[in-house]
C-alpha cells in the first residue's frame, strides 16, 4: 500500500473547501477604549486601505500569501447601545492632528451633521449598533505621522434626550503580523445576516 506524502495529505482537506489565508504585516493603530455618551459606548474605527498583496491562488478553492496593510484609512464613528433606548448618533464636528508631522486639519462640516440610527445586531439580543462612516479617506500613515489624534463633537439621542460631547481618541502606531482566514461559505452566510458592524467599501 502506498503512503501519501505528508504535504499532499495536509492539502487535500484544504482543496475540498473554500478558504483563503493571508499573513499580513499590519501598519496600523492600537485599538482605543470607547467613551460613554448618553449611555452609549462611542468609538472611532479605522480600516486600512493601502498596502501590497502577496501570492494567491483561486479564492474559490484555496489561497495563501503575504502582504502589508497601511494607510490611508477608511474611518467612522461607531456606537454600541441598547434596543428601545438609543435612537441615533450624529457627528457635528471633526478634526485630525498628528504628533510627528504636526498636521492639524478640520473635516469639512458640510459632510457631517447626518443622523446614524441604532439598529439591532442579529443574534445579540438587546444590543444595537450605529455607525457614521465619514466620506473619503483618513490620509495618515502610522510610520510617518506618529500618534494621530481624532477630535470629535458627537451627539447621542436616547429616550427623547440628546447629549452632546467633545471627545478625543489618540491612535498610537502599532506594527504587527496578523493572520486572516476567509471561509467563503461562512462569509456568504454573514452577508445574509446583514451585521451592521460591517464596513462599507
Amino acid at each position: 500500500m502506498k503512503t501519501i506524502p505528508l504535504l499532499v495529505a495536509c492539502l487535500i482537506p484544504l482543496l475540498l473547501t473554500s478558504c483563503a489565508k493571508m499573513w499580513m504585516k499590519d501598519h496600523g493603530f492600537r485599538k482605543t477604549p470607547a467613551v460613554e455618551i448618553n449611555g452609549a459606548q462611542v468609538n472611532s474605527g479605522v480600516k486600512p486601505m493601502g498596502g501590497k498583496g502577496g501570492l494567491a491562488f483561486s479564492a474559490m478553492i484555496v489561497a495563501a500569501g503575504t502582504g502589508t496593510l497601511d494607510g490611508p484609512f477608511r474611518w467612522r464613528v461607531e456606537a454600541e447601545g441598547e434596543e428601545g433606548i438609543h435612537e441615533w448618533i450624529r457627528v457635528n464636528q471633526a478634526r485630525v492632528s498628528t504628533s510627528t508631522t504636526k498636521r492639524d486639519e478640520p473635516f469639512p462640516r458640510a459632510y457631517l451633521g447626518k443622523k446614524a440610527e441604532f439598529v439591532p445586531i442579529p443574534g445579540e439580543k438587546g444590543e444595537t449598533f450605529a455607525k457614521f462612516q465619514l466620506p473619503g479617506k483618513l490620509s495618515v500613515y502610522p510610520r510617518t505621522d506618529g500618534t494621530v489624534r481624532i477630535h470629535l463633537n458627537v451627539s447621542v439621542h436616547a429616550k427623547g434626550h440628546t447629549v452632546t460631547k467633545w471627545i478625543r481618541f489618540e491612535l498610537q502606531p502599532e506594527t504587527k503580523w496578523k493572520t486572516e482566514t476567509l471561509w467563503i461559505p461562512v462569509e456568504i452566510v454573514k452577508s445574509f445576516r446583514g451585521d451592521p458592524r460591517g464596513w462599507k467599501w
